[in-house]
């Protein structure tokens, strides 16, 4: 099957401030008329985006609900910090797939928030990762890494 997606931006409020973050401080309205988009088209991926998505997983969680299709895919990307077993019992039990933004222990976003143990209860998870200046030692930030998945 094709995959036909389409990117929903949450917002742009993180909790963070990472130096190498690619996000602009834009405040998205919400528009509940994407659902019949949605499903007018025929989308079977849903991407949310962010700023950390969340920050916005009632939103999240939503747009799911409302889409209530088995159908449809779903992925983010978060920096972890506010996962915890409600967020990723909602996203195994709805097919979402979360990618962690992951840039080790000396990266600089303040260290590893211990709730990253929790990666491996994720159904479906990926480790991404932003090699730059301050988390240059790759054997370093993959030993990390391994810990983690």
């Amino acid at each position: 099957m094709k995959q036909k997606r389409i990117l929903i931006k949450l917002g742009a409020s993180c909790n963070l401030k990472c130096s190498h973050c690619h996000c602009l401080q834009v405040e998205y309205d919400y528009n509940p008329d994407i659902i019949n988009y949605i499903k007018a088209n025929g989308f079977n991926w849903v991407v949310f985006g962010g700023g950390e998505p969340l920050m916005y997983f009632d939103r999240i969680k939503e747009i799911v609900l409302a889409l209530n299709d088995k159908g449809i895919f779903y992925s983010f990307v978060t920096n972890g910090f506010y996962l915890d077993k409600e967020k990723i019992d909602f996203c195994n039990d709805h097919n979402i797939r979360i990618a962690i933004s992951y840039d080790g222990r000396s990266g600089n976003r303040g260290g590893c928030p211990d709730n990253l143990k929790l990666v491996k209860k994720i159904k479906h998870h990926v480790l991404a990762t932003t090699v730059y200046k301050d988390n240059i030692d790759l054997a370093k930030l993959f030993a990390d890494i391994r810990n983690l998945s």
